[in-house]
């Protein structure tokens, strides 16, 4: 299993799947919660209300849109993001995310639809019960 993790380095670790699609993996998630300002906080793609532009499938995109929601599922950004990924098939992926200091665990289910990878999902770490086309809910950890 690959598994790399970001938070200004990257580490390899060696396993069956190529480098090239678990990079690819991390790229996506950078994408969905990009830094941002000078402060190098942490946003989300579709931060405005606007997802055309995210790497999202079309029934992410749809979903988001009907609960007026983001993958972010908090209003304020993040001060910390790291991120790990394994692929799962050819075909799936999951990219780890953790948030505000470790507070917020998220999963992003990602998926190759016509030779590009986007995220068709979103649950809290390792709970499906809390997927985006559930009822909504945080993800922040309990305290």
């Amino acid at each position: 299993m690959w598994a790399i993790a970001v938070n200004r380095r990257v580490r390899q670790h060696a396993g069956p799947f190529g480098s090239v699609a678990t990079q690819q993996l991390l790229a996506l998630a950078e994408q969905v919660f990009p830094k941002v300002g000078e402060q190098g906080a942490y946003a989300v793609c579709g931060a405005d209300g606007n997802v055309s532009a995210c790497p999202f499938t079309d029934r992410l995109k749809a979903r988001l849109t009907e609960l007026r929601q983001t993958l972010l599922r908090a209003q304020n950004l993040s001060t910390t993001r790291e991120i790990t990924a394994e692929r799962m098939s050819p075909v799936v992926g999951i990219a780890h995310v953790t948030l505000f200091q470790g507070r917020t665990k998220l999963d992003l289910w990602i998926v190759q639809r016509d030779e590009r990878l986007l995220v068709d999902d979103e649950i809290c770490a390792g709970r499906k019960d809390t997927s985006i086309y559930a009822p909504f809910v945080t993800c922040e950890a309990a305290t």
